[in-house]
């Protein structure tokens, strides 16, 4: 009986949590038993398999206490008997690579972010590289991040792009929708994501293009300090923050311009789909990003920090709406790279190739 753990931190609305979601209808046709482990308590965002049994090991142990969450995760694993553990994240990467000390069963660990920054200081890093070796197998989002691992580890990557999540019937789509004068991003609001980069951008394209807004959809912990921030620079009129939304694809049609301002990517989901619906953009020089945007030809790519080239390039969308349609057009190409059926075969053909023989 093959029997698969998955782990992450927990399934709110994340990146990671939504490939995690997506994948849980391929696991569960592969698998004879496939259950979701959250650590922390938090209600799920995206929906699962109805297949998939889920366990919050912060709910069964009773407590918070990262010691006996430990502990019991050790134990609860011990009872099972998993065939296999795929865990995403790197914190609880590290932590259940350290935990399974001793027990005889594959882990395999999914970095869901560039390695080269997530996890960067120096104990760090010497414990990521002490625990991994536990690890049968790294699996990375792009090559770019796979090269961040030498040697031995090295030969235990294997890169795996994350699916798309939009229907065959948006692919496009953004191409024939009546525009607005408006400029949209999908992030989540925190610190990596640069976002008042991106706010100062707007400020200098809306100086000579006053009929223009900034719509970021998405939630997180910076959300009080980046509604201080648009308010301290006046922006409240054209700058909108209306929280993480299920149908975002069809919020986003109408624009001109899609925006990514992070420091650091594993593989951004929200510009890949952005992308696919056919709407030109521009996104600074990240992991996923530098992978499938050819500057100037089916996007743009800025600099880290670099404001006033991104206001320079939403200049020149604005001025230009066939430059705007050719490079949406030519977005769109990557759909057939990263189609679901796709990316979830890849991922059930390399963890059935650890579980094969133990079936």
């Amino acid at each position: 009986m093959s029997k698969l753990l998955v782990s992450c931190g927990t399934l709110s609305s994340g990146g990671a949590e939504r490939v995690l979601s997506t994948l849980s209808k391929a696991f569960a046709d592969n698998f004879d038993q496939v259950v979701y482990l959250t650590w922390i308590e938090m209600p799920d965002f995206y929906p699962l398999d109805e297949r998939i049994k889920r366990v919050c090991v912060e709910k069964e142990s009773g407590c918070s206490n990262i010691l006996k969450k430990s502990l019991w995760f050790r134990k609860y694993v011990r009872r099972e008997g998993f065939s296999l553990i795929l865990s995403f994240l790197e914190p609880f990467n590290v932590l259940i690579c350290g935990l399974l000390v001793g027990i005889d069963i594959s882990v395999i660990v999914a970095d869901r972010n560039d390695p080269h920054w997530i996890w960067n200081k120096y104990w760090q890093r010497e414990l990521r590289q002490w625990s991994y070796r536990k690890a049968k197998g790294i699996v990375c989002q792009t090559e770019n991040n796979s090269r961040y691992y030498k040697n031995k580890l090295f030969e235990k990557t294997h890169v795996i792009y994350n699916p798309i999540f939009i229907p065959d019937e948006y692919r496009g789509l953004a191409l024939s929708s009546e525009k607005r004068n408006r400029v949209v991003s999908v992030a989540r609001l925190q610190d990596q994501k640069n976002l008042k980069m991106m706010i100062r951008a707007f400020s200098l394209f809306q100086q000579t293009h006053k009929d223009f807004i900034l719509t970021i959809y998405g939630e997180g912990p910076a959300r009080n300090e980046l509604e201080d921030f648009i308010q301290q620079n006046n922006l409240q009129h054209c700058i909108e923050l209306p929280g993480a939304k299920y149908n975002v694809w069809d919020l986003i049609l109408d624009s001109k311009c899609f925006l990514l301002s992070s420091w650091y990517e594993g593989m951004p989901n929200a510009l890949m789909e952005a992308m696919c619906l056919g709407l030109p953009c521009i996104s600074t020089k990240v992991s996923g990003a530098v992978d499938f945007i050819k500057d100037g030809e089916n996007g743009f790519l800025v600099d880290l920090d670099d404001e006033k080239s991104m206001a320079d390039c939403l200049e020149r969308l604005a001025s230009d709406n066939t430059l705007a349609q050719y490079l949406g057009e030519k977005a769109t190409k990557i759909f057939d790279i990263l189609l679901q059926e796709k990316i979830s075969k890849e991922w059930v053909d390399y963890l059935m190739s650890f579980v094969k023989n133990k079936i």
